[in-house]
């Protein structure tokens, strides 16, 4: 921003007026000319945009080959200016041409574009109608907030190392270590979760370069012939440039062969998928290609009549400039994810491509999960035990997993901050996992730094989904559906909770007024008491009483950086505590020791919540204290808890239950780990681990087939031992069905569904969850989501995986009313032996049960393809 004030000559009508402009302005400046008469009190304004020069030399400069070839790696330099963000993306020329220049790339027409769309609107008004927005237009800023009225500092959010320019978690970059030095780190890989796209080129991103050139390594894709790569880099002081001296670079990919397959997310268990690969010959000769894939004990290769067959060699003459196809059938063996692994070879040359699928297990499997956790304090410990399951596991057997850290298989752990199907608690309480974690590795030097960038890039990204559920008001509310307008005061809370632990978090920067905006929220919704009352109802939580809310905001507030007064409501708070003794409230304050109460009945949603965080608030109580009487039993029961990964859900009570988890393991301080262990259902065939410093940040594996509902281990050594072991079991009936549920097609393309509750009497019914599982090759129709958004009751509707599942949120259904809706669904893959869809219809209190509480399939046969 310039200023300067001009005191013309009342002999001159036309004034002229210099003004400095700073690399900060490109590529547009808003310029506003105010004016008053010294005998008049109209003030006079004129406005206009300019356009501004890009600076010089600070740009970004890429050095990359014009000729590449697939599934090679290839290494390239980049250039920017010193401590910028850069991102590369590249896409088949071929789509860029379809698309007429319309997609976000930085184009040749694109600035000029934005320029156009500005100039047509008031730089204050930017909703949802506005061009750029209709458009499509990624539009980045540093800036927290833009206002043409108010002439003060804008003040930067967070650093513009780490924007995002797209809902994708970036990726780190993998450029040469500039000492030279290779060092090893024990763990860990980086969770992979975007999936490849065929037209897509994705890099790695780089977050803070020098001023020289860095070196960074790709691997080709092999599905696409022509690239346009462009490059861009923000900086806090120059903004946003793109690839010079032009917007893009043309790199050819010279392949003879080009290939491509397209697969559904999942399959159903003995359903044979078609497939159907297609080879084109960009060869000036025809050539005879090859297709091999290789089954392995997860699917079988079958014929068009469902016949197993060996793995036979598929060749084709296929002529130049000649696309043919080959078509596959395969049979999943088993539930989990299938690994297909294709070679396409000809007389110049081979290529590899691996895809997967998932499976999904039978709709009446359930998932269950024991585990076993101990520290051995001596090396001589030897001891034998059994590890018992509650249920009988079915024929695919009991997966068993043995590490050396009770976390190693967070490690492992893909959380998703974009889930569209998850309320505002469940994003916070992510990202308190997140959090948790990070702050737990980032000091160990055994922890590799990409998969600290990768829980870095998960916060920051999903600390932005979180900022779009902020109300103008400094409240939170539930969830993003525009029908959701109230803010609860526990959840802003929660809110406060987290932001107060992000002030110490390095990758964001706060701005203290975003705090103080919702501490004020707080404050001036109070009663006439000056007590915190609630006003909003949410389904994903419990009523909390009067007590409760107070203590849990209270407990919140008195960390604020602000002089808040709480004085009149802790006075209160204690002569209610003192009044009468009751458990759950006198944890939950956490000023005084409390002796803990194992669970005895856990079968209860809300009732278990409640027991989680009570577990959690006495044990981070106790490790203040110097007494060490139950932090050890605790701390047990709490990882038998958050470590089932078969019913890991994300709620406050759970979050509040990690916190004091982690509180632990910091408390306890690092153990190394040097074991032994031999698990078998056979004392004739004993499988055995080594658990040491190199590997007891991984989960070793083991696959058994108990006769019994156990298995046998040994453990000898000194450390750390955790232990746990999942299988499917066939789940029991619901005694007593809590809805009737209908499902079929109406038509070829339409699916209606039903759904009525039935009058039972059951605690803490807030609403209803809907699954809708479609059949294995369709998808949900475009438009589906917001047309059902639309319909009484409908809270939240998403589609998942692929749009090949359909997630409702329902409010409080009227016992004995049947409500229908209907949504589209088209077939995108050819089944055979197609399964029917299901149709899960759970309480929202109930999600922690693994059985299917009520379920339909399709009562007409699905219309072939």
């Amino acid at each position: 921003m310039c200023m300067n004030d001009v005191y013309p000559d009342e002999s001159k009508t036309n004034i002229t007026i210099s003004l400095t402009l700073t690399s900060k302005m490109w590529p547009l400046i808003y310029v506003i000319v105010y004016s008053m008469d010294i005998h008049s009190k109209t003030l006079m304004l004129a406005s206009q945009i300019l356009e501004v020069d890009p600076p010089q030399n600070v740009g970004v400069f890429i050095d990359i080959p014009l000729y590449v070839t697939p599934d090679h790696e290839i290494q390239f330099s980049i250039k920017a200016k010193n401590n910028c963000y850069v991102g590369i993306e590249a896409s088949d020329n071929r789509v860029f041409n379809l698309g007429a220049h319309g997609n976000n790339d930085f184009n040749e027409d694109y600035l000029n574009y934005i320029r156009l769309i500005l100039i047509g609107y008031r730089p204050d008004i930017l909703t949802m109608e506005h061009g750029i927005v209709k458009s499509g237009l990624v539009v980045l800023s540093n800036a927290h907030r833009t206002s043409n009225i108010h002439l003060k500092r804008i003040k930067i959010m967070r650093p513009v190392k780490d924007y995002n320019i797209t809902h994708i978690s970036p990726f780190k970059a993998d450029r040469d270590n500039p000492e030279g030095e290779i060092i090893k780190y024990v763990c860990c890989d980086v969770p992979q979760i975007t999936p490849e796209m065929e037209d897509v080129w994705l890099f790695k991103s780089i977050k803070n370069t020098n001023s020289e050139w860095s070196t960074w390594k790709a691997t080709v894709p092999n599905t696409a012939n022509n690239w346009r790569i462009s490059a861009f880099a923000i900086h806090s002081e120059t903004g946003l440039h793109y690839l010079s001296p032009k917007p893009f670079v043309k790199v050819t990919s010279f392949s003879t062969l080009h290939y491509s397959l397209r697969v559904p997310y999942s399959i159903r268990l003995e359903e044979a998928l078609e497939l159907h690969f297609l080879c084109s010959n960009w060869f000036s000769t025809g050539q005879k290609v090859y297709v091999d894939i290789y089954p392995n004990n997860q699917f079988e290769l079958v014929n068009r009549h469902l016949t197993v067959i060996p793995n036979v060699q598929r060749g084709l003459f296929i002529p130049s400039n000649t696309t043919e196809k080959f078509t596959f059938y395969i049979r999943a063996l088993r539930p989990g994810t299938i690994k297909l692994k294709f070679v396409i070879r000809s007389h110049i040359e081979q290529h590899k491509l691996n895809l997967d699928i998932e499976v999904l297990k039978n709709i009446s499997l359930s998932t269950h999960e024991v585990t076993y956790y101990r520290e051995l304090e001596s090396r001589q410990y030897d001891s034998n035990a059994k590890l018992y399951f509650p249920h009988i596991p079915n024929k695919d057997g009991v997966t068993c997993f043995a590490s050396g850290q009770v976390i190693a298989h967070m490690l492992k752990r893909k959380i998703n901050v974009f889930d569209e199907t998850d309320n505002t608690e469940q994003l916070i309480s992510k990202l308190f996992s997140i959090y948790y974690l990070w702050n737990y590795v980032v000091n160990m030097t055994v922890i590799s730094p990409s998969y600290k960038n990768y829980l870095v890039d998960q916060l920051s990204c999903g600390y932005q989904s979180l900022m779009r559920l902020r109300k103008a008001n400094g409240g939170y509310r539930n969830n993003i559906s525009p029908q959701v307008t109230c803010a609860p005061k526990w959840l802003t809370t929660y809110v406060i909770r987290l932001l107060y632990q992000l002030e110490n978090y390095p990758a964001i920067i706060l701005n203290t007024s975003l705090i103080e905006g919702t501490e004020n929220f707080l404050m001036k919704n109070r009663g006439e008491d000056g007590h915190f009352r609630e006003n909003c109802y949410t389904q994903s939580r419990r009523n909390l009483t009067f007590l409760e809310l107070n203590i849990e905001i209270i407990k919140v507030l008195q960390f604020s950086n602000r002089l808040i007064y709480l004085h009149d409501i802790q006075e209160w708070m204690n002569w209610m505590m003192e009044t009468k003794f009751e458990y759950y409230s006198e944890a939950k304050r956490g000023l005084n020791p409390v002796k803990w109460q194992l669970p005895s009945e856990l079968d209860n949603w809300v009732l278990y919540r409640r027991e989680l965080e009570t577990a959690g608030r006495i044990l981070s109580t106790e490790l203040s204290l110097p007494s060490i009487n139950q932090k050890d039993l605790i701390f047990e029961w709490l990882v038998s808890q958050i470590a089932d990964t078969s019913q890991h859900v994300y709620c406050y009570e759970c979050s509040i239950a990690e916190e004091a988890f982690f509180g632990y393991l910091n408390y306890r301080g690092y153990v190394e780990s040097n074991l032994t262990v031999w698990i078998w259902v056979n004392s004739t065939k004993m499988d055995r681990f080594y658990i040491n410093a190199d590997n007891q940040w991984e989960e070793l594996s083991i696959l058994l087939y108990p006769t019994e509902n156990f298995v046998r281990f040994r453990v000898k050594g000194k450390g750390l031992i955790f232990l746990r072991c999942t299988y499917n079991y066939v789940a029991e009936p619901a005694k007593l069905q809590l809805y009737h549920t209908t499902i079929n097609f109406i038509s070829k393309t339409q699916i209606k569904f039903c759904v009525q509750r039935f009058l039972r009497i059951r605690k803490y019914y807030a609403g209803t969850n809907i699954e809708i599982v479609l059949p294995s090759g369709y998808v949900l129709g475009d438009g589906t989501v917001p047309a059902l958004m639309t319909r009484k009751l409908i809270i939240q509707a998403n589609s998942i995986n692929q749009k090949s599942k359909l997630f409702l949120t329902m409010d409080q259904l009227p016992p004995g009313n049947l409500y229908c809706y209907n949504f589209t669904a088209l077939p995108y893959h050819r089944v055979l032996n197609l399964q029917n869809a299901t149709m899960t219809t759970y309480d929202i209190n109930e999600q922690l049960r693994s059985r299917v509480v009520t379920f339909n399939k399709f009562k007409e046969s699905v219309p072939s393809v």
